[in-house]
Formats: C-alpha cells, sequence, structure tokens
C-alpha cells in the first residue's frame, strides 16, 4: 500500500465511530495502579520492539509499529488522574463499539451501508418479482383469501370475522415488512428494521428515514470504505465497477476519488428504492388504518349517557404489566369545538366500583380497550377517543333539538 494510501486511509479512519479500551490494550484491570500500568507497558514494548521484527515481512514489521503506538497512547492517558478520569467516564457512558485491539471496528448489528451491495447493479425485474414471492411465502399471506374474509365481515361483523380479518391483515402487513426490509438492503443499508407498530402517518415517517438516511450516506460510505480498503489492501475497482482503463488508473492515482463514486452511486440506488419505500409505506398506514376499524371498546360499566369527558384505561398486555402495571389511564376532554385534549394521568382508584360510579355520576364516561397489535398505540387512543365524542356531540345536538 502506498504511503498516499496511507494516509487516505488515516484520515478516514478519523470518520469512524468507535472507542478504544486501554485498558484492554494493555492487559490491565480497571483498578490497576500506576505501576501495574507501567509494568504492562513495559512488558509490551519488549514484545513489540522493532528488533524484533527486523527482516519479517512489511506487514508484520507495520502491525508492530501500530501495536507500539497504541499502547503508548493508553499509558499517556492512564497515567495522568486527569485524563484516566476523563476517559473512565466516557468508557462508562459510551454506547457504541469498543475496539480492545485499537484497531477500527465497526457495529454491524446496527444500521449501516455495506458497499458490496453495489457489485450487483440496479435490481432487475426478476429480483423484485421473486422478493414479492418471497414474502407472500414466508408471511404466508394470500390477497384472495383476505378478499373474501373483508367480504363475510362486512355482510356479517361477528367476533369472529373480526379477529380472521385482523389476522389476515396481520399476514398481509408482516408480507410488506419484508418487502420493506428487502429494499432497504438492495438500496445497500443493512439492519434498516421496519417497526412492528404502524403509526397512520407511516409515509411521512419512512420519508423523514429516507431523508435522514440520505443526509448520512456520507458518513456510512466512509465507513464502509475503511472496511473495503482495510480487508483488500487497496482500492477494490472491480466493485466500483468502472469498465474504462482511464477511470480506473485515475482511481488507483486518487484514492479520494473511490470514495465520491461510491457515494454518488450510493446516493443513486437510495433514490432509486425511494419510490418503492414510499409505495410500500403507504400500503402498510392503509393496513393500520383497517385495523384501526376493528377496535373494539366497552363502557364500564356500561353506559348510555356520552360526556365531553373521559377516563380511558389501556389494557396493558401480559408481557408488559411488570414494567408498565396492568393498566394504564388517559383523561380526554372537549376544550372547544376544534380541539380535544388528552393526558396521560394515574386514575387506577376508577377501577374501583364506588369510585367509577361516582365519576360517572359528576359527568364524565369511563372507556377500556385491548391494544391492537400492529398499529401505533397512540392512534389507537386518538381513534377511541374520537369515536366516543362523536356520539357525544351527537348526543348533544339530539338535545338541543
Amino acid at each position: 500500500m502506498n504511503a498516499k494510501m496511507e494516509s487516505f486511509l488515516a484520515d478516514l479512519q478519523n470518520g469512524v465511530h468507535y472507542l478504544i479500551d486501554y485498558y484492554r490494550v494493555i492487559g490491565i484491570p480497571y483498578d490497576a495502579n500506576v505501576e501495574a500500568i507501567k509494568k504492562a507497558w513495559s512488558t509490551l514494548q519488549l514484545q513489540y520492539h522493532p528488533d524484533r521484527f527486523h527482516g519479517l515481512a512489511r506487514e508484520f514489521q507495520v502491525e508492530a509499529e501500530f501495536k507500539i503506538r497504541v499502547i503508548n497512547e493508553a499509558r499517556e492517558v492512564l497515567e495522568d488522574s486527569e485524563k484516566r478520569r476523563e476517559f473512565d467516564l466516557k468508557l462508562k457512558e459510551w454506547k457504541g463499539p469498543i475496539s480492545n485491539s485499537g484497531h477500527h471496528v465497526f457495529d454491524l448489528t446496527k444500521p449501516h451501508f455495506s458497499p458490496l451491495s453495489l457489485i450487483f447493479g440496479t435490481e432487475d425485474e426478476g429480483f423484485k418479482r421473486l422478493r414479492r414471492e418471497l414474502s407472500l411465502q414466508f408471511s404466508g399471506f394470500d390477497p384472495n383469501t383476505l378478499a373474501l374474509i373483508e367480504g363475510f365481515h362486512q355482510t356479517n361483523p361477528t367476533p369472529e370475522t373480526r379477529e380472521a380479518l385482523r389476522v389476515q391483515l396481520g399476514k398481509k402487513d408482516l408480507a410488506l415488512t419484508l418487502q420493506e426490509g428487502a429494499l432497504w438492503e438492495n438500496a445497500g443499508f443493512l439492519n434498516e428494521k421496519p417497526p412492528s407498530s404502524i403509526p397512520l402517518a407511516y409515509e411521512d415517517a419512512v420519508q423523514l428515514r429516507i431523508d435522514s438516511t440520505r443526509a448520512l450516506v456520507g458518513e456510512t460510505i466512509h465507513q464502509a470504505l475503511v472496511s473495503v480498503l482495510v480487508k483488500a489492501g487497496d482500492v477494490d475497482l472491480k466493485m466500483l465497477g468502472e469498465a474504462e482503463e482511464a477511470v480506473r488508473e485515475k482511481i488507483a492515482q486518487e484514492p479520494a476519488t473511490a470514495l465520491e463514486k461510491l457515494r454518488e452511486r450510493a446516493l443513486h440506488r437510495l433514490d432509486e428504492t425511494s419510490e418503492s419505500l414510499k409505495a410500500v409505506a403507504k400500503e402498510r398506514a392503509l393496513i393500520a388504518g383497517q385495523l384501526l376499524e376493528t377496535l373494539s371498546f366497552v363502557y364500564r360499566p356500561e353506559q348510555h349517557t356520552f360526556h365531553p369527558h373521559l377516563a380511558l384505561c389501556v389494557m396493558v398486555p401480559a408481557k408488559h404489566q411488570e414494567e408498565f402495571g396492568r393498566e394504564y389511564w388517559f383523561h380526554a376532554w372537549i376544550e372547544d369545538e376544534s380541539r380535544i385534549a388528552i393526558n396521560s394521568a394515574r386514575n387506577d382508584i376508577l377501577s374501583q366500583s364506588e369510585t367509577a360510579a361516582a365519576w360517572i355520576e359528576s359527568g364524565k364516561n369511563i372507556i377500556s380497550f385491548t391494544p391492537l397489535k400492529g398499529v401505533e398505540l397512540s392512534d389507537q387512543i386518538k381513534y377511541v377517543v374520537r369515536k366516543h365524542f362523536e356520539k357525544a356531540m351527537e348526543g348533544n345536538s339530539k338535545t338541543t333539538d
């Protein structure tokens, strides 16, 4: 690797977000004293002394030089009480990847860009068709079955047809989730996990994700190119897909060009995929709306007069009860003709019959519902509140008449 390439790599690595654990680098416990630090440093200095690598392959010499540099950094930080205190605090609060050797590391469990996705070029119609077919197979979704269940539920809505409709809508959403994940991967962005609960405004949410991803392309390409260059030892010209010899030579002479070419190609690929992502988002938002229409709620105790003030009890699923409790309460009221206010509240006592009766006698209602899977909870709360106040306003208009 030439000097220009080494300099380019050094600049790139400044953009990679990881933290070196200096304690692990020199092999000491976190409560080690200054004498232990000096002893460990001295041992490593002897182990990686240049004289021990004289005459060996250049790769071994470079690694030894790197090790000497890192252990010197470690000693400089850990022997200085103020620098060590600041480092300990940073290490404690650090949420990203940690290097135990000093070499750069990547957290591949988080969303990141893979330049290897650019090898295969634009996705063709055959792959698109295969992706759709696989999503249907894995999800078990059948459009004909959904249409049949929708017809049954429209003509004879029962708890059974409602539950069957939810199941089919859930399968359709799973198929779309798989397609959405595949689209992100096709654009080169891995581990972009779509949410399991979809807001009604999912199109806007996906647009924001696309915009933020586009803005971060420079940084993600930065990190990805470090990985490619370090593993390959040089710019992988074949991966960049350039056929013209003159262009290939230019990239070899000017490594920074590779970074810009990757960035441009990644942006182009993301733009190509954006319309498909937004189309899937629109379908998922429509499913969320359909699921909301199957949401059922009850007045407790049963009530037939509807008031402009409401206590809303959300029944927490069993797996979350330890964290949130069995019930979660909200207050909702009509502030004026165009505004409904909703606030979270502590109203566990309304679960008691006497307290609930007094609440109702004061001109308020109590509603309870169990949340649906696959729909944003805030949208479910707004849906129930809106349905109640439609009844309340309808009752007021009848009284006025």
